[in-house]
């Protein structure tokens, strides 16, 4: 059924209210008067009877019928009613308007009843022989105490329905004006009510269509401006609430979505409910959307996660951790999973989450690490401990051969340099990593400083008569830390001259491209296994760990090369083949503004 505006409901009410007043009103207001009339009538037609009655009792002693039929007539005229005489037994004496022979007996008649018991009757009723509604008064005659008579006044109450309908026409013509100024009164009434209703309900429409920014107008109405400015607080607050639930779902779902963690959220049906990207990677599925509602069993096909996520939901346990290793892209992946159930109110379990670690690179680390303490372990332990036992050597007796002592010394002062350089290495390197001043790039020829590079390099190739051999355009230039380039350019040279046998050719070689130059440094030397590659950047990293003492070298140099390249927004690279020679090229960036350089080789770690 449709609901009714609240406006025609309440003008409705008020029309009825209105109705039932006024004809309460009309009603009371006509009896009222019509008994006042007729009391007034009344008590006219009584005085007049009293007046009359001494008359008639004078005329009664010997029952002198004609005297009374013209006392009879004599006051009908004068009073302009009817009057009646009537005996003590109820025969009509006298009557001023019918002869009494053709007049019954009135011994019934109420009013004559009461007054035949001495009282003064009244009645109105319908008169049988004036076919009219009339109005009858007696009062009783006695004659020294005794009743001799009735005498009866009587007025048709026609004229009193003519007076009072006039007075009827009145109180008609005021209802009709007072019911029309009624209605209109309630009209705007109505409308001061249930127009700011309305608009509370039309605001309350907006605001549970999600508008909160509309703001309802507040009534003159006390009570309904109440409603109205907690409505509009109310959807301020509501608004802020949204905002800020709207907010943090969308900083969750950025914060959910670029997690380095592969999450999953999978119900007690084993179907997959969400997913993050993360986890899309690990898992090798290409569109997030196409795995969520779908079952674990089609998504997912590593059987080894596919058994710690059932036995994470079945199990009693709230959390439960494992480390697997898989397979992917024929790389391998060591991953860190941990599930943890989801209870709910009744602390029943609905879904499990599980975290997908990718626990490689952290692994990688850990071993670098150790090789690194024990790599840095043993260079600096190798020379302490030789020239301790040299120092003994010598405090025991060998100062007293001079030739001996000075062979010892020269020794111990070998090995004190070799710590002097690790140590100076060392703190070169922790100055590149953690340096927080801006290094000045400048641009430069290149041909010049890889000259002057070579020439700082020349006294150790002739050493050995290896030959130095440098390809440059002159034009080439770079934005680079002149004193930490030619470091890099010095290392490397020295680095393939440690490691080139005799009479072999160094060439030095600049070249640029669209986004690069290229520094390399090609050597004809012993080359490198291929399994050393990843890892030759590393601190303390040795191929061959003899030979490279042998040769004077700190473990440092590379490292040191590669952070020098980082710091100039590019990377190092090396290409060899074992018996054939390497090659170590230094890339720069040819605006370093514009470009965002990350390291080739993904094992290299500083």
């Amino acid at each position: 059924m449709k609901n009714k505006r609240l406006f025609w409901k309440l003008f409705k009410s008020y029309i009825i209210i209105i109705c039932v007043f006024l004809l309460v009103t009309i009603t009371f207001t006509t009896t009222t008067w019509r008994n006042f009339y007729l009391e007034r009538v009344a008590t006219e037609l009584t005085s007049q009877l009293l007046l009359i009655k001494n008359d008639f009792k004078s005329s009664l002693g010997n029952i002198n019928k004609r005297k009374i039929k013209n006392l009879t007539y004599k006051y009908s005229a004068k009073i302009s009613s009817r009057i009646t005489f009537i005996g003590i037994n109820g025969e009509v004496l006298s009557d001023s308007h019918y002869e009494t022979e053709l007049l019954e007996n009135h011994a019934n008649r109420p009013e004559i009843q009461k007054a035949l018991n001495g009282q003064i009757g009244e009645s109105i009723r319908y008169s049988k022989t004036l076919q009219k509604k009339m109005m009858y008064i007696a009062v009783p005659i006695k004659d020294n105490g005794k009743l001799v008579g009735v005498l009866r006044n009587a007025v048709t109450i026609n004229f009193i329905d003519r007076n009072l309908s006039e007075i009827y026409n009145k109180i008609i013509v005021t209802t009709l004006i007072t019911s029309a100024l009624l209605g209109i009164i309630s009209w705007i009434f109505s409308k001061n009510i249930s127009t700011p209703l309305e608009s509370l309900a039309e605001g309350a429409l907006k605001f549970a269509d999600g508008d909160l920014n509309y703001k309802l107008s507040v009534p003159k109405i006390k009570e309904i401006a109440e409603v109205a400015i907690a409505m509009n607080k109310m959807a301020k607050r509501l608004d802020s609430r949204i905002n800020k639930i709207t907010r943090q779902k969308q900083e969750k779902e950025v914060i959910f979505s670029n997690l380095s963690e592969g999450i999953i959220a999978v119900d007690n049906e084993k179907d997959i409910r969400r997913l993050n990207k993360s986890a899309a990677e690990i898992l090798g599925i290409n569109y997030i959307e196409d795995a969520q509602k779908k079952s674990m069993y089609e998504v997912i096909h590593n059987e080894q996660i596919i058994n710690f996520i059932e036995e994470t939901i079945n199990s009693e346990s709230e959390s439960l951790e494992k480390e697997i290793c898989i397979v992917k892209n024929s790389n391998s992946l060591l991953l860190q999973l941990k599930g943890i159930t989801i209870k709910d109110s009744k602390n029943t379990k609905i879904e499990a989450l599980f975290v997908l670690k990718d626990i490689t690179r952290i692994k990688q680390l850990e071993n670098i690490r150790k090789d690194f303490v024990a790599n840095v372990s043993h260079e600096l332990k190798t020379p302490i401990t030789s020239i301790k036992g040299f120092i003994e050597t010598l405090n025991d007796g060998a100062l007293s051969d001079i030739d001996t002592a000075k062979r010892f010394l020269d020794i111990i002062s070998r090995h004190a340099n070799r710590l002097s350089a690790i140590v100076e290495d060392l703190l070169s390197l922790s100055r590149l990593e953690q340096s927080n001043e801006t290094i000045v790039l400048e641009p430069y020829g290149l041909k010049e400083i890889l000259a002057s590079a070579m020439q700082e390099c020349e006294i150790k190739a002739k050493a050995k008569n290896i030959e130095l051999e440098l390809i440059c355009a002159d034009e080439i230039q770079a934005e680079l830390n002149l004193l930490l380039f030619e470091q890099a350019v010095v290392n490397l040279i020295i680095n393939a001259i440690k490691y080139s046998n005799e009479d072999k050719k160094i060439t030095v070689k600049a070249e640029k491209s669209n986004s690069y130059i290229s520094i390399d440094v090609i050597d004809q030397g012993f080359g490198i296994d291929s399994e050393h590659l990843p890892r030759l950047f590393e601190r303390f990293y040795r191929v061959d760990k003899a030979r490279s003492r042998k040769q004077g070298g700190t473990g440092l140099g590379l490292s040191i090369v590669k952070h020098i390249a980082q710091i100039h927004n590019g990377y190092v690279d090396v290409k060899s083949i074992q018996g054939f020679g390497s090659t170590f090229s230094f890339y720069l960036p040819l605006k370093v503004e514009d470009t965002n350089i990350t390291e080739k080789t993904p094992s290299e770690i500083g």
